[in-house]
């Protein structure tokens, strides 16, 4: 589900279009905007790994994305991945969820192609009844995501067996679980740095400075030797990530990341049984947009986000 300022969305796994909460007006402007989460596997680990490059058989197009999303074929990042029977195809996958930035996410990236990030993005304002069509942003317009925005990113893992080793390792071996390349055993934290366009035709912005703090995991081992990890990882804006369209590009969308680089387990003990699920949201946050006329009144708009947005991705089965 892509979010609008006539609804009230809230984005889910297997996500719709939303209705119009009222006939959108010409001269009423409105953003558009979503949360995409990623969850990924590279051959010896499993997790969120956001370097790397996904599925580049995506819409090349801001119109051919909304096209595919309302046909409910919404545009993902998913690689070797089936939704439908939710299995693998290839030791290296990925099953992304939720509503993507349209046409790409990376700063360098071409047209049609998704990398294994986890985010969020918002447009250049567009008139009501233009938006989910690619065409009729505005000239002259701006939309900002305020400093301070919150994002939350739950996480759970499953094993049905040797989880201690999976989640605790030792000191002589790279096992347990990873975070931004330190075991996550404690509390991490860390930031994130701005991401400016760096080729992408459509996209401005890829990400803005940023920090996180993951708190110290929660771990439960059982008797017969299978396990859950759960912990909870916050991701906080620091600067305000501003959006301006001039007209002498298409740059209509902007994003940030809300994840750390890497979270990984080994998938050396997998089983069909094992889980790796994220679960993200905004838990706080406010979009402002203005606009020119006739779409200034009032002069500034305001787009509150608050615990929005909710959005799972998982693999099974490493």
């Amino acid at each position: 589900m892509n979010g609008a300022l006539w609804s009230a969305p809230v984005m889910l796994a297997s996500s719709t279009i939303p209705a119009y909460a009222a006939s959108p007006s010409s001269t009423t402007p409105t953003l558009e905007y979503g949360l995409f989460v990623t969850v990924t596997h590279n051959g010896g680990r499993v997790g969120y790994q956001g370097a790397q490059q996904s599925n580049p058989n995506v819409p090349a197009t801001p119109q051919g994305y909304w096209e595919a999303v309302k046909a409910g074929n919404n545009p993902e990042s998913d690689f070797q991945w089936s939704d439908a029977s939710e299995t693998k195809s290839g030791k290296w996958f990925s099953n992304g969820e939720g509503s993507f930035t349209p046409v790409t996410n990376s700063s360098s990236g071409n047209p049609a192609g998704y990398a294994t990030t986890s985010g969020f993005w918002f447009s250049a304002p567009v008139p009501a009844d233009q938006a989910q069509t690619g065409n009729g942003y505005l000239v002259g317009s701006t939309a900002t995501l305020e400093k301070g925005a919150v994002f939350i990113t739950d996480v759970e893992i499953y094993v049905p067996s040797n989880a201690s080793f999976l989640f605790e390792g030792n000191r002589q071996a790279n096992t347990g679980i990873q975070i931004a390349g330190r075991k996550w055993n404690t509390s991490r934290s860390g930031t994130l740095k701005d991401l400016p366009n760096n080729g992408a035709q459509y996209l401005s912005q890829a990400a803005v400075a940023s920090t996180w703090t993951a708190e110290a995991p929660s771990i439960t081992i059982n008797p017969d030797g299978s396990g859950t990890l759960t912990g909870r990882i916050i991701t906080t804006t620091t600067k305000n990530l501003e959006l301006a369209y001039d007209g002498r590009n298409n740059r209509w969308y902007a994003q940030t990341t809300i994840m750390p680089a890497t979270l990984t387990i080994s998938n050396a003990y997998s089983t069909p049984q094992s889980n790796f699920k994220l679960t993200s949201f905004v838990q706080s946050g406010s979009l402002y947009y203005t606009a020119p006329a006739p779409y200034n009144t009032p002069a500034t708009h305001t787009l509150p986000l608050n615990n929005a947005l909710t959005t799972t991705a998982f693999v099974k089965g490493w």
